[in-house]
């Protein structure tokens, strides 16, 4: 019996450390996206900042009117500058653009003064005069000679000439410092955010523990309290019925006896009237005897115990069978119930089919057994008069006076009951029991 206990006290403490890791795992897979969101903005941030920084100390003081005419000395005055930026930051590729696509200036060979039409954020950028960043999938026309470099994050300064024409500064930086700001802010708000979910875990486990044992010990002491109970009616039962067939029925059946030997002597004295009268009182005799053995196999049935559920169910069944009832059994073939179940099932059913038989005047009884996950399941249906389900519960009203006991005695097995009725369409009585 310890080590079911304890079985069971693990699995629950099992099925509570799972799902607290399975939270653990979920939350840091949450914060693992999140922090991919906050890097990917971090980043795109940062190169902005560096871009617009570059743009305003070395780019504009480039953009002079012999630039934009293509003047050698100021285009290698410009790709000295850019040298310079090249040394110092860790973009890839640096260009200079027009509004019309003119290229004036790439670090790539044979792209400067060639002209390429515009992506839409670059557009962007030379329509409202603001800087537009993007993690670029490189599948726009002017991202030709970059595609085999894997996604880049891209940046369009607006900037204007000394004369006023509107130009373009665009960075291209490597996607791994994106995921380099991902992991940096992952690892510093990571611990932060799992260790005091952790630490409540393992605060959580021994109150688990404890709480799992509290409830498996109360479990088990209402389990007990229940095969106590039923083996006390049980034996209660069994010792009436052995009474009543020990006593009463054979005082009767010698009571029987001693009547038909006096009704034999008025016989044979010719005292007919005598004969008529004792004859009649032997009937009532046998009449009381078999009511008492049905009784005490009411009150006991042997077969419960030693051909099982099923066939209890339908003797008790065809008792009831003259009764100008259709009756059908419904049993699940192989179906094996511990001792206490197969007593709570039979006596529901008795109660149920013995309220039909008395008040119902039904025309069909259907009585059903099946299994369900983690338990069984007793249907008692029948198309009789019905009644109010209010009388069962309400212990101020007269009546049903079974039907409230059969009420305890599931519910202190663990189980469900519930009683569908009202006057005039029947009754379906529904029961529920764990295994």
């Amino acid at each position: 019996m310890k080590g079911t206990k304890g079985t069971s006290v693990a699995t629950h403490v099992g099925h509570f450390v799972v799902a607290g890791v399975i939270a653990v795992v979920l939350l840091a897979l949450a914060s693992v996206f999140a922090s991919r969101r906050a890097g990917t903005s971090q980043a795109i941030d940062d190169a902005k900042d560096r871009t617009a920084a570059i743009t305003r100390t070395v780019i504009e003081e480039q953009l002079t009117p012999e630039l934009l005419a293509g003047d050698a000395e100021a285009m290698s005055r410009l790709e000295w500058r850019m040298g310079e930026i090249f040394e110092t930051e860790s973009f890839l590729h640096l260009r200079l653009w027009k509004e019309d696509g003119l290229i004036l200036y790439s670090d790539q060979p044979g792209v400067t003064g060639t002209v390429v039409e515009l992506g839409e954020e670059a557009r962007e950028a030379f329509e409202t005069g603001r800087v537009v960043a993007e993690v670029s999938e490189l599948d726009e026309a002017e991202n030709v000679l970059e595609r085999d470099q894997g996604r880049l994050l891209e940046v369009y300064q607006p900037v204007a000439a000394a004369d006023g024409t509107p130009l373009l500064f665009e960075t291209y930086d490597s996607f791994q410092n994106v995921d380099r700001n991902a992991r940096q802010i992952w690892w510093s708000f990571l611990p932060a955010v799992l260790l005091p979910l952790v630490l409540l875990q393992v605060v959580q486990v021994p109150l688990a523990i404890r709480l799992a044992r509290k409830v498996e010990r109360a479990q088990n002491e209402r389990a007990e309290l229940l095969e106590s109970v039923i083996s006390a009616g049980d034996s209660e039962r069994r010792s009436i019925a052995h009474d009543l067939h020990d006593g009463a029925v054979q005082d009767l059946a010698g009571v029987g006896y001693a009547l038909s030997v006096v009704s034999d002597r008025a016989e044979h004295n010719g005292d007919g009237r005598s004969v008529e009268l004792l004859q009649g009182v032997q009937v009532d005799v046998r009449r009381s005897i078999k009511s008492l053995r049905s009784l005490f196999v009411e009150i006991y049935p042997p077969n419960l115990q030693r051909s099982g559920l099923q066939v209890a169910l339908s003797d008790l069944l065809a008792a009831v069978g003259g009764r100008d009832i259709e009756i059908t059994l419904h049993y699940p073939e192989g179906l094996e119930l511990p001792a206490e179940t197969n007593q709570v099932l039979y006596r529901v059913a008795q109660e149920a089919t013995r309220n039909v038989v008395r008040h119902a005047e039904a025309r069909t009884l259907t009585v059903e057994v099946a299994e369900v996950p983690g338990g069984v399941t007793l249907r008692v249906v029948d198309d009789g008069n019905g009644f109010d389900p209010d009388d069962v519960t309400e212990p101020s009203r007269s009546g049903h006076l079974g039907l409230r006991i059969m009420t305890n005695l599931v519910i202190e097995a663990g189980g469900v009951l519930d009683i569908y009725s009202k006057p005039g369409v029947g009754t379906d009585l529904r029961m529920q029991l764990p295994r």
